[in-house]
């Protein structure tokens, strides 16, 4: 034994320097690594002259280096401080990562493998841990039994692990499971009087049905729902109740914090989640000396603030390169935007070609089904089962067709991996609990979309010199980022990307769109001169990310439902509720939706204390929103739907929204692919289109039974104040129209004078494709039928008047002419009445 050695390495901390940059001089790095880019020491220069702030956010591209960054700031607190540091990652992928990575850096770090225990190295503060965000944040955390003091951690891809942490805090259950049964029938009573339609269809386990259990029927139930829980899990003490979840894992946080618990459930789920992530039980995060958050893609902080308890001066002064364009090259092309005449399954067999060519592939689907269109040309599914080692078959492959299902993140598809990235469809709603919201917030629902479809974009570019061909596919996906307001949720960057790839073939012209498009994209797959200049000069005059008002005001109602909750905890009520009203409602320029939102939060907040407080709280949020709790008692003043004037105005004003013609007409096409009497268009599909066609035509438009739980599928309000009751049977397989169909459409006509009164203009319409009724059947002049041969001529219609639109920018269309056109294809109130409702035969 060399007892020399020994003493020099126990001294070698207390000698190294502090200063990041210096640091890394000392480590015994691999040949080719003993430099530092200049990006990385940018940030390390900036963070050093500010050592001592607890919370620090750090805005760096994939790629960039954020990595090593982040392994130097640990590496230097942990010789300061001489106590333990730990280095997140939110998946085991990352993990190895990082671990391969800091051994061509010199960098000391130790793995944690399952069920051992806490490395002595990483307690003594000699090695850096390395783990997932999972192993420190869970229910029945080493890091907390072995009260762990951290003096830093680090967290990279926070947005991950922002929903990791939701998710380890979250129970999620199929309705089939015993703990689900119990407590619906729990709640039966409380859900029917909300909604009795709504509760109806939850009760048919309608999968596109969604309810919240009332916060007063769940507050005034605690014990028995921690009683049902229980005994469960003494009954059941290792069952694992899906892949990655056990009871037992979720309980610590469940049992102390069930009153700031939600229930929602849909008609295949029922989950229990919290209204904030109960970051505070985990006391070696939370207590943490220092905290580094990484990041590439959070273009929304507020999360950070709410859900990780992340100091909100941290967002508000981040760290961020002063040039972060060295995101690589991808060219962004949309196919369908120039021409929509091109089919989904034409796009498909064009894509799946560049597999023949030997360069390999990946989609990104929102769903398993839409994944098997993929599969039929070959494609392999890649899940939770099979991902690491069909990732692990990647390097040096080539031909390889890959489809992933509803995930857009934890993929790293770098280099010759992935060189044609597909994004097939817009994202969609992952849990029950995301779909309630996005029916309530829409301002929620936007952001998270384009968060998600940001994550995609990155998967197959992951350094500054990589570069990849993504091809968007779907027109909701092609009319979300077609909307200008949906571009502020993305990167600037991404932003910038987005539109250069949208608009580069705007002014082409050619007979084969296909070869047009492969030819673009081969310019970008071989890398041309052209291809590499032009791309740096579209992104030359990209600014860096700016907090403008939207960002201040979502960061201020984090850190109000921050303290609120905190105050919540301690069981001081009022205050929790008042700082609700005082620094959200009365304060801020927040929607009407929003406003109803904080007010029943505030109600909910307040409940255990003032029962009166809380249901006249309850009746305000009412004033403002139609979905929210109807109060435990008195009557709400219902929220009519009002006639919009001036409809060319309102026509022009939608069509302004849009950034190009082309986007206008995607946006008519994905309402024409959903309107249709076939099996393939579920009912779900159908009356939203429906509902957002009369609002594209400046109709007021509503969807009653969904919002309100009673009343029509969908409530139009014509400019001349007349009314249209619409029932949509687009799954009918009937050959007339039935006793059933027109009892239900009168049921919603007598749902319609109850809140509008008698005298209330209207006409009550079944869309369907028979025009003609049972023999049994009565009915009388105030009803009428969209039938196959009107809604024909109605989809017809309006695909013209979409491409009447196209010879004019968005922004220049006369209200004169817009007012001509409507008239022209029958879209005016009386017009339409006149046109396209016909009498039932």
């Amino acid at each position: 034994m060399n007892i020399f050695n020994k003493k020099l390495k126990s001294q070698e901390n207390t000698q190294l320097p502090i200063d990041p940059i210096e640091l890394y001089q000392t480590c015994q790095y691999v040949e080719g690594y003993g430099y530092l880019r200049g990006i990385q020491e940018e940030v390390l220069r900036a963070w050093h002259q500010s050592r001592d702030v607890k919370d620090v956010i750090c805005k760096m591209n994939t790629g960039s280096g954020k990595t090593l960054t982040a392994l130097l700031m640990l590496y230097s607190k942990m010789i300061e401080k001489e106590k333990p540091v730990v280095y997140l990652c939110p998946d085991k992928q990352l993990v190895s990562q990082t671990l391969d990575q800091a051994k061509l850096y010199g960098i000391p770090v130790i793995d944690f493998p399952p069920n051992a225990p806490l490395p002595t190295e990483f307690l003594n503060a000699r090695k850096i841990l390395v783990c997932t965000f999972q192993r420190l944040f869970n229910g029945k955390s080493v890091f907390n039994r072995d009260e762990v003091k951290l003096g830093a951690l680090a967290i990279d891809d926070a947005h991950r692990c922002v929903d990791i942490a939701r998710d380890q805090t979250s129970l999620k259950l199929l309705r089939s499971h015993d703990i689900s049964r119990s407590l619906f029938r729990l709640f039966t009573e409380s859900l029917k009087e909300q909604l009795p339609g709504s509760f109806q269809r939850l009760e048919d386990d309608d999968p596109y049905m969604v309810m919240k259990v009332p916060y007063w029927a769940w507050m005034d139930s605690h014990s028995k729902v921690l009683e049902i829980l229980s005994s469960y899990i003494k009954e059941n003490p290792t069952e694992s109740l899906n892949v990655s979840d056990s009871l037992i894992m979720k309980w610590n946080f469940l049992a102390d914090n069930l009153m700031s618990y939600d229930c929602v459930i849909s008609g295949e789920t029922l989950e229990l989640n919290p209204i904030q992530a109960p970051y505070h039980e985990i006391h070696s995060f939370n207590g943490a000396e220092h905290r580094f958050i990484l990041s590439a893609t959070f273009e929304d902080d507020f999360d950070l603030v709410k859900d990780l308890g992340i100091n909100i001066d941290s967002i508000l002064n981040p760290t961020v390169p002063k040039d972060r364009k060295d995101i690589g090259r991808r060219l962004i092309l949309a196919p369908n935007r120039l021409d929509p005449n091109l089919s989904s399954s034409e796009l498909r067999k064009f894509i799946s070609g560049y597999v023949k060519e030997n360069i390999n592939v990946a989609v990104l689907a929102p769903s398993k089904q839409q994944a098997k269109q993929w599969e039929s040309l070959g494609a392999t599914l890649v899940d939770r089962d099979n991902i690491e080692k069909v990732l692990s078959t990647l390097d040096g492959a080539q031909g390889k067709f890959l489809v992933f299902a509803n995930r857009y993140d934890g993929i790293d598809l770098n280099g010759n991996n992935c060189r044609i990235l597909v994004v097939d469809g817009l994202p969609v709603s992952g849990s029950a609990q995301e779909m309630y919201l996005e029916t309530r917030l829409d301002t929620l629902k936007s952001g998270r979309k384009a968060q998600i479809i940001e994550q995609g974009l990155g998967r197959a570019v992951r350094s500054g010199s990589d570069f990849c061909v993504v091809f968007l596919m779907g027109t909701d996906l092609i009319n979300f980022i077609g909307i200008d307001k949906n571009l502020k949720y993305f990167t600037p960057v991404t932003r910038a990307q987005l539109k250069m790839g949208l608009t580069l073939l705007d002014d082409e012209e050619s007979e084969d769109s296909l070869s047009l498009v492969k030819d673009t994209a081969s310019l970008c797959l071989s890398q041309h001169p052209d291809w590499i200049r032009f791309h740096g000069q579209e992104l030359s005059g990209v600014e860096a990310d700016k907090l403008d008002d939207r960002k201040k005001i979502r960061l201020e109602i984090a850190e109000a439902e921050r303290r609120a909750l905190i105050e919540f905890r301690k069981r001081d009520y009022s205050k929790a509720s008042n700082l609700i009203l005082d620094e959200i409602v009365n304060k801020l320029e927040i929607s009407d939706k929003e406003k109803a939102w904080y007010y029943q939060l505030a109600a909910q907040l307040i409940y255990q204390k003032d029962r009166t407080q809380s249901n006249s709280l309850q009746i305000k949020a009412c004033s403002f929103a139609n979905n929210m709790f109807h109060p435990l008692i008195g009557d709400v003043d219902f929220k009519m739907l009002r006639k919009k004037t001036d409809q060319p105005f309102l026509v022009q004003k939608n069509i302004a929204e849009f950034d190009r013609p082309q986007d206008v007409v995607m946006y008519i096409k994905s309402i024409l692919e959903g309107l249709q009497y076939i099996p393939e268009v579920d009912y779900n599909t159908f009356e939203e289109k429906l509902y957002l066609l009369g609002g594209f035509l400046g109709f007021a438009s509503q969807r009653p039974e969904k919002e309100l739980g009673n009343g029509p599928d969908v409530l139009w309000c014509l400019n001349d104040g007349h009314y249209l009751i619409l029932e949509a049977k687009s799954e009918s397989t009937h050959l007339a129209i039935s006793r059933d169909n027109i009892k239900q459409l009168y049921h919603s006509i007598e749902w319609f004078k109850r809140q509008y009164g008698e005298s209330a203009k209207y006409t009550g319409v079944t869309l369907q494709a028979p025009g003609k009724k049972e023999a049994t059947v009565v009915i009388n002049d105030s009803v009428k039928v969209v039938d196959q041969q009107a809604l024909d001529l109605l989809r017809e219609n309006l695909k013209q008047f979409g491409h009447s639109l196209q010879s004019t920018s968005t922004k220049s269309h006369r209200v004169e002419n817009i007012a001509a056109l409507l008239e022209a294809y029958y879209f005016t109130p009386g017009l339409f009445v006149q046109k396209y409702l016909n009498n039932i035969g």
